[in-house]
């Protein structure tokens, strides 16, 4: 069953943050307004107070429901977007209506907004929209998505930190376009090998929308979706001829967009497989609303961070059902790669209704803090301690 309280293993006991300066602040789904917004950018602003060139970067789902395309007040509260809305506000209204809160609090600061799923949702006006206007909130705001900064061409941006090197790819188009997934794979081994080369003591953390691993809704966290997982092989094979259509029409907008989905386990195995050659420290992303570490057994990556409690939250689950075992079975049989289906332990995990949070990372020399809160706390949630990888 799914748990909406808190998960905290011994590895977390500790709760007293780092007395450094935080490199980034990553938060995802942030794409509406809801009461606990003000509170959250205060959170974040306090939190990076003393680092004046650390950026919040929002980790996809910048608008919600389809990108920014202004508000469509017939959906109701929370104020959203909608495709084919009859007397939708102006992107503008939309774009205030978020962001005004961070406009606010976060003065100054770089805030970089990486695209989500439903960024894409509208394409290309909605991406066209958020290009041109997300940066003109503030002079040191930007936004990355295919078709924004981010192409065939050129689909990683690297973002140097100092003491940590960020690798944003839109994930969204990863399991869209097979094409853009090989090619966006081929230049982040590029990436990360010439950043290995030129800075070895920095520490390397890929951003993307969508995790490769998660406790959360995304994988079977309620009893439906844990249904609808374990049935996906089903759906897809016997059952394809009743599913086809369904899948199609009432689930367009999600079926592509769960961990256990072929496009979504495309996008793992690709990124697995760069990471297995050109490792990096720590994978950081939103898309399942809740706040999660999860230590992965994998070797180009060892810990998983999803901050996607930007606007709602969902439930997270310690276990999975996990149909027959199948992802045992397929480590067992060593087909873990095609699967993908590496072993990963879910360290911390807030599931709490209605609370709303970010991550930071703190870098300290040869460790690497993770710090996850709560908006209306300033004492973290959980705080972790990477160490340097063994070569």
């Amino acid at each position: 069953p799914p748990t909406r309280g808190t998960i905290r293993t011994p590895d977390l006991s500790r709760r007293i943050p780092s007395p450094r300066p935080a490199a980034v602040a990553v938060v995802g789904d942030v794409g509406t307004f809801v009461p606990g917004v003000p509170d959250l950018a205060r959170a974040i602003r306090d939190r990076l107070r003393g680092a004046p060139a650390a950026p919040l970067l929002i980790l996809g789902d910048v608008f919600y429901t389809d990108g920014l395309l202004g508000v469509c007040h017939e959906l109701g509260d929370p104020p959203r977007s909608k495709q084919g809305c009859e007397k939708p506000t102006s992107p503008e209204d939309q774009l205030a209506v978020v962001f005004e809160p961070y406009r606010r609090e976060l003065p100054g600061r770089p805030v970089i907004g990486i695209a989500g799923n439903h960024d894409h949702h509208a394409d290309p006006e909605s991406t066209d929209n958020a290009c041109a206007l997300f940066p003109s909130v503030a002079p040191k705001w930007s936004y990355l998505a295919h078709g924004c900064g981010l192409d065939r061409s050129d689909p990683v941006r690297t973002i140097d930190l100092g003491e940590v090197v960020l690798f944003v790819v839109d994930s969204e188009q990863m399991i869209r376009d097979a094409d853009d997934r090989r090619a966006a794979a081929t230049a982040l081994r590029a990436e990360i090998a010439r950043s290995r080369e030129e800075r070895p003591d920095a520490w390397r953390v890929l951003a993307t929308h969508h995790p490769l691993e998660s406790y959360g809704l995304h994988n079977g966290a309620s009893r439906l979706t844990a249904l609808h997982k374990d049935l996906y092989w089903l759906t897809q094979t016997a059952l394809l001829p009743l599913s086809f259509g369904l899948e199609r029409t009432l689930l367009s907008h999600t079926r592509d967009q769960n961990l256990y989905a072929w496009g979504y386990r495309a996008y793992r195995r690709a990124v697995y497989d760069v990471l297995r050659d050109v490792p990096v420290d720590l994978v950081v992303s939103g898309h399942d609303h809740s706040l999660q570490l999860v230590r992965v057994d994998h070797p180009g990556v060892r810990y998983q961070v999803v901050s996607g409690s930007g606007a709602y939250h969902t439930p997270v689950k310690r276990c999975g059902l996990d149909l027959l075992f199948l992802n045992r079975l397929a480590r067992l049989a060593r087909l873990g790669s095609l699967v993908p289906a590496p072993a990963h332990e879910l360290l911390f995990a807030s599931g709490k209704q209605d609370e709303l949070g970010f991550a930071v990372l703190v870098p300290d020399r040869d460790r690497l803090f993770v710090e996850i809160y709560s908006a209306t706390s300033p004492e973290p949630l959980a705080v972790y301690e990477i160490s340097r990888q063994v070569p």
